[in-house]
């Protein structure tokens, strides 16, 4: 990738993971979408990339997805570490 205005390389070369390791797997189902954003926020806060995806009919269904269940996904590498902080929420 080069500067537009003076050409110089901005980038030696771009690396696509594409591990086992890197491979989003589900660790859990929040009941609603403001538990999931928490979820996500504590376990990137600690480090691990995570995703939310809504679940139920989907977008537009009833204008909202906030009230359905949202999947919580991470990579296959961090699984373990994440079921470990998620499940030490549910003990305090």
């Amino acid at each position: 990738m080069r500067c537009p205005r003076c050409g110089a390389r901005l980038v030696e070369r771009i690396v696509l993971r594409t591990g086992e390791e890197d491979t989003p797997v589900a660790i859990g189902v929040a009941p609603n979408e403001a538990i999931a954003g928490l979820w996500k926020s504590i376990l990137e806060s600690e480090g691990i990339p995570t995703l939310i995806r809504p679940m139920g009919p989907g977008f537009g269904a009833w204008g909202s997805v906030a009230t359905f269940e949202h999947e919580v996904l991470v990579r296959r590498a961090d699984a373990e570490q994440a079921h470990e902080i998620l499940s030490g929420l549910d003990a305090e």
